[in-house]
């Protein structure tokens, strides 16, 4: 309803607010356990870079396949990497938004999240049992911020970041399926 102008203008106040919102949340986390973040930078490095975590791997093969797949993920963990949510007359200026998309997903959200699970303790309790219901995050916020306030953070943080993507995709769907069935494109 609207097509990609309502869509562009929802989303421009949308994804401000829930990136705003979420990134707020997960430094107020860190700041709450700031005496721990060393230990926990270090401990991330420690693991990644363990002969543990390679394990399998024959003259860095397994090093290689995981950091091409990392990046990989890194650039396509949402449609920014791909250049397809900016449209702008100067590619370079399209290009620099697509950096810094990918900057702030991948790195300040996932690098937030990834130091609340670590500093919060959960993955003493036991890895598994948060690993096997998605619920890794929405325990470690619970742990560090009073009441249930954590998790309360999260499923709005949830909301607002499914909403922006079935919106745009929602899109890019209609788009899809009107060249394919021979339709002109809306602009």
């Amino acid at each position: 309803l609207g097509g990609v102008q309502r869509i562009g203008r929802v989303t421009s106040y949308m994804v401000p607010f829930m990136a705003i919102f979420y990134i707020g949340a997960g430094l107020a986390v860190i700041l709450l356990r700031i005496d721990q973040v060393p230990a926990a930078l270090a401990s991330i490095f420690t693991s990644a870079f363990s002969f543990e975590a390679v394990g399998g791997g024959v003259f860095g093969y397994a090093i290689m396949v995981a950091m091409r797949q990392g990046f990989a993920r890194g650039v396509f963990s949402n449609e920014a990497g791909l250049g397809s949510a900016s449209e702008t007359q100067e590619p370079v200026e399209q290009g620099m938004w697509g950096v810094f998309e990918v900057f702030i997903d991948t790195i300040v959200i996932c690098t937030l999240t990834s130091l609340a699970v670590i500093l919060s303790g959960v993955l003493d309790v036991g890895l598994d049992s948060y690993a096997t219901n998605g619920a890794a995050a929405v325990a470690a916020f619970n742990a560090i911020l009073p009441g249930t306030i954590g998790g309360t953070i999260i499923q709005i943080s949830l909301l607002f970041f499914a909403l922006s993507t079935i919106l745009g995709w929602s899109y890019y769907g209609q788009q899809c399926l009107r060249y394919l069935s021979g339709g002109d494109r809306l602009t």
